[in-house]
């Protein structure tokens, strides 16, 4: 495993502490000994690094000041892991039952920290590189309170660039979007009101049942009509509860909940205003109250192109394979939270072709990536610091 930046001892550091951090994972919010393992090899390796603690829980921002104004780079990875059991049989799996990290934030960390240990010896000529350690990735809170803490600090960035691994592309290979890395979306909870009745006597009950099964293929025919929208939506179901095990009793209160994704945050907000609409209209038809409300919003992350830009160039610096993604992708990520004050560009790395897909109870981050991602990671900062 080599690198054009790194020594071979280096990168043995670096896949050192990507097993022990494999080893012990923590879920969302509860990073507290990644972070300590960072902040412990930061100390270690980059004495002079300025390194601020628990933003936004256990998040971590390690810094760099070059000795003349310039541009201010951020990098971004995730410390938390899933409610997982891991099932690899490595000699570092997870030694935390139900916890492991089948996403591969292990290996984003590892790559950031190859950072710290080529600019705790190759010092910036100018501007500042801030390496953020993000917390609770997975559950989509982390980058919104670091955010607002940033805010607060009066911390901002120039450029923000973050990444993340994906199997079943060549190892190495940069895959960019030229515009929308990620969908926006948010989940909508509808609480339905109606009364109760016993199971002998539904009719003198009014219950949600009918209005629950009407508003889901109202809805589903929704995003099978596409001249609606500009560009992809969808409409997923997540959770339907309706009355209790109650074998006596006609149920009259329900829940519908459903995650709504869009290309477009404009399509978005129209899928979100018909539905709506279309839910109350039923309900109504049952003589049923209803209450809803958003949970869980992200915004669309959306590429600038002078970003990308560097991403690519760095990229055909390093002779690393480059392809530019044909969609954004379905899901979303809280770097979004981010984007919108920088010049911001998320963009994935190939883990390999045979590797299993992430959140596989078996992914493990390939070690031989750590050191072409740390490599591309310094090309950027390189690219910015000229």
């Amino acid at each position: 495993m080599n690198s054009r930046f790194l020594s071979s001892e280096q990168v043995g550091q670096l896949v050192q502490l990507r097993r022990h951090l494999h080893a012990h994972p923590e879920l969302p919010d509860n990073e507290a000994h990644t972070a300590q393992e960072i902040v412990r090899f930061c100390r270690e390796w980059a004495p002079d690094a300025h390194i601020l603690e628990k933003i936004g829980g256990h998040g971590l921002l390690v810094s760099f000041q070059g000795a003349e104004p310039g541009i201010n780079i951020m990098l971004r990875c995730e410390l938390d892991a899933l409610p997982i059991t891991e099932t690899s049989q490595l000699p570092h799996a997870s030694l935390h039952p139900h916890i492991a990290h089948s996403c591969g934030h292990d290996g984003h960390i590892a790559m950031l920290c190859g950072v710290v240990l080529y600019l705790s010896s190759h010092p910036l000529p100018e501007g500042s590189v801030t390496l953020l350690f993000q917390p609770a990735e997975e559950t989509g809170v982390g980058a919104c309170r670091m955010e607002s803490e940033l805010v607060s600090l009066g911390i901002s960035f120039d450029y923000a660039f973050a990444l993340h691994n994906l199997p079943g592309a060549p190892l190495g290979q940069i895959v960019w979007h030229p515009q929308t890395y990620a969908s926006a979306s948010h989940g909508l909870e509808v609480e339905y009101l109606g009364k109760t009745a016993h199971a002998s006597e539904p009719h003198y009950a009014i219950t949600p049942t009918f209005a629950v099964m009407e508003t889901i293929q109202a809805w589903m025919e929704l995003v099978k009509t596409p001249s609606l929208f500009n560009e992809f939506v969808l409409i997923t179901i997540v959770n339907v509860q309706i009355g209790e095990e109650a074998y006596g009793t006609t149920p009259g209160h329900g829940f519908l909940r459903a995650t709504f994704r869009a290309y477009r945050q404009e399509d978005l907000d129209k899928l979100h205003l018909m539905a709506i609409e279309k839910m109350e209209q039923i309900a109504a038809s049952h003589g049923i109250k209803t209450n809803h409300q958003l949970l869980d919003v992200f915004p669309a992350t959306v590429n600038h192109p002078d970003a990308n830009k560097v991403v690519v160039s760095a990229a055909h610096d390093l002779s690393l394979s480059v392809r530019q993604a044909s969609t954004p992708l379905a899901g979303s990520d809280d770097f979004a939270f981010f984007t919108p004050n920088s010049k911001a560009s998320f963009f994935d790395l190939g883990a390999g072709t045979q590797q299993p897909p992430l959140h596989d109870s078996a992914y493990d981050f390939p070690d031989a990536l750590i050191p072409i991602g740390t490599d591309l990671w310094i090309s950027i900062v390189q690219f910015l610091s000229k």
